[in-house]
């Protein structure tokens, strides 16, 4: 590979960074709208929580090549600057983006957790109400079961 090939893959590689980012700020609105629904299931929210890895995994080889590659041309791009002047400009135009995609993604992702932190604690409430209630219901139904034993040896069986 020559250098100019070295170069348009770190372009390459964040262009498909920012697809990237792209589709994980998608993926984050999903999970926003499934954390407000009263319907959420499990599945629904493991499913995206997986795709949402699956995604930063991406990412993440992404930027590890990138910084292969960089350190491969770092000296190339700063001794001949004016050569890859246009080259230098459109990466710096896709970092630019990157940066702010990732600073969207971040607040996203800080609010997906605020709203998964409520949906369980209701999650835990509910579950704490249906015990209480599993429990009266066995209360009552004891108490019931012992007062049919006392009033069955109370009758009098005399006509």
């Amino acid at each position: 590979m020559t250098d100019k090939d070295y170069i348009q893959l770190l372009a390459d590689s964040l262009s498909k960074k920012s697809y990237l980012l792209d589709r994980l700020r998608a993926k984050n609105e999903e999970q926003r709208v499934y954390l407000t629904d009263k319907n959420l299931t499990t599945e629904d929210f493991e499913r995206i929580v997986s795709e949402k890895d699956d995604i930063i995994a991406e990412i993440t080889k992404l930027d590890d090549g990138f910084e292969v590659v960089y350190d491969r041309v770092k000296e190339i791009l700063v001794r001949d600057r004016s050569l890859y002047k246009e080259e230098i400009a459109k990466m710096q135009e896709f970092i630019r983006r990157i940066v702010e995609k990732d600073a969207s993604v971040r607040v996203q992702e800080k609010q997906n957790y605020e709203l998964a932190q409520k949906k369980f604690k209701d999650v835990r409430k509910q579950i704490r109400e249906a015990k209480a209630s599993q429990k009266m219901v066995n209360t009552y139904y004891q108490n019931m079961m012992r007062q049919s034993a006392v009033e069955s040896s109370i009758y009098d069986g005399k006509k």
